[in-house]
C-alpha cells in the first residue's frame, strides 16, 4: 500500500495550514486546491482501509478452516489411538501379544504365527498413520500461528489507517471551512477604479446596513460630522475596507472602542463605536479587504438603541474627507 507515503507528502500542507497569496482569488484558488488534495487523499486512504478489512476477513476465515481441519484430524487420531489400544488389549487378553507366545500356545503353530504377524503389521501401519498425522498437526499449528500473526499485523495497520482517516476528515473540515470563509470574503470584495479609489475594496459593515451622506451635519458642542454613520444591529461583522495594517486600537472617549488602519492606498481609516475586536486582530497586523476586524456596537457616545459604525477616511493620515463616496463604492451603491 502506498497510502502512507502519499500522506507523508501531504502532511506538511496539513500541519502548516494555508500560506495564502495576497489576492483574494489566489487565496481562494489555493484553498480549493488544498481541499481537493485532502479529498483525494481521504478517498485513497478510505479505499485502503476497505481493502484491508477484506484481507482481515479472508485471513480470519482461513484460520477458521485450519481449526476445522485440526478438529477433524484430532478426531481421526483419537480413533486410531483407540484402535491400537483395543488391539493391544485384545492381543494381551488372548495371549497372542507376539510370535513366541503364539508358538507355545495350544493353537496350530502356523495359525499363531499368521495371527501375530497380522497384529504387528496393523500396529506398524497405524503407527505410521499416527506419525504422519502428528507431523501434519505440527504444520497446522505453525500455519495457524503465522496467520494469527498476520491478523494482528493487519489489525495494527487498520488502527493506523483509521487514525489517518480521522485526521484527514478533520483537515478536510478545516479546509472546507477556509474555502467557505474565502468565498464569502470574495463576495464582499469588489474592484473600484476611481480618482480617489483604485483597487480591491469591501463594505466596512456586513448586511443588513443602512447609511446616507451626513458629512458636515451638526453635532453636539458645535461640532460637525466628520464621518458616515453606518447603521446595523449589534454584533454585525465589521470588515477591513481595504488591504493594509492595523495601526491603533483603543477604548474610551467619544469613539468608545475604536480601530485605526492604514491602507495600501495611502488612506487612514477610522472605525468607532465597536462592540469589540475580532479574534487575532492586533496592532501591526496585516489585513486584506473583507477581513473580519470587529463587531458593530454602540460604545462611546453612541446610543444603545441606534448601534452603528462611525467611519472616517483620512487621505495620507491627514484631515478627514467625506467618506460617503468611499463607502458607497465599496458597498456597491
Amino acid at each position: 500500500m502506498q497510502h502512507r507515503s502519499r500522506l507523508l507528502l501531504l502532511l506538511p500542507l496539513l500541519v502548516a495550514g494555508l500560506v495564502l497569496p495576497a489576492t483574494a482569488q489566489s487565496e481562494l484558488d489555493r484553498a480549493r486546491e488544498l481541499r481537493e488534495q485532502i479529498e483525494g487523499q481521504l478517498s485513497s486512504t478510505t479505499g485502503d482501509l476497505e481493502g484491508l478489512e477484506e484481507e482481515i476477513v479472508a485471513v480470519e476465515r482461513s484460520i477458521e478452516a485450519l481449526d476445522e481441519q485440526d478438529t477433524q484430524l484430532r478426531a481421526e487420531l483419537d480413533e486410531v489411538s483407540h484402535e491400537l489400544t483395543m488391539r493391544a488389549r485384545a492381543a494381551y487378553m488372548s495371549g497372542g501379544g507376539g510370535t513366541f507366545e503364539a508358538m507355545i500356545s495350544g493353537e496350530e503353530p502356523g495359525d499363531a504365527i499368521e495371527r501375530a504377524s497380522l497384529l504387528e503389521a496393523l500396529a506398524m501401519r497405524d503407527a505410521g498413520t499416527l506419525e504422519s498425522a502428528a507431523a501434519l498437526r505440527t504444520r497446522l499449528d505453525q500455519t495457524r500461528e503465522l496467520r494469527e500473526g498476520r491478523v494482528a499485523e493487519l489489525a495494527q495497520l487498520r488502527a493506523t489507517l483509521e487514525t489517518e482517516v480521522t485526521l484527514l476528515n478533520q483537515r478536510l473540515e478545516e479546509a472546507a471551512g477556509q474555502v467557505r470563509t474565502l468565498e464569502l470574503k470574495a463576495r464582499r470584495q469588489r474592484e473600484v477604479r476611481a480618482a480617489f479609489m483604485n483597487g480591491i475594496y469591501s463594505c466596512p459593515v456586513g448586511n443588513p446596513v443602512f447609511f446616507v451622506d451626513t458629512w458636515g451635519a451638526g453635532r453636539s458642542g458645535g461640532r460637525s460630522h466628520q464621518g458616515v454613520d453606518m447603521m446595523a444591529p449589534h454584533g454585525t461583522p465589521i470588515y477591513a475596507i481595504h488591504a493594509g495594517r492595523v495601526t491603533r486600537m483603543k477604548s474610551g472617549g467619544l469613539g468608545g472602542i475604536v480601530l485605526y488602519m492604514y491602507g495600501d492606498d495611502g488612506n487612514e481609516y477610522y472605525y468607532a463605536h465597536l462592540q469589540g475586536y475580532a479574534a487575532g486582530v492586533g496592532v501591526g497586523g496585516r489585513v486584506e479587504a473583507g477581513d473580519l476586524i470587529g463587531y458593530n456596537g454602540s460604545t462611546g457616545n453612541a446610543s444603545s438603541s441606534a448601534p452603528h459604525l462611525h467611519f472616517e477616511v483620512h487621505p495620507g493620515g491627514g484631515r478627514a474627507v467625506n467618506p460617503y463616496p468611499y463607502t458607497a463604492r465599496a458597498c456597491g451603491r
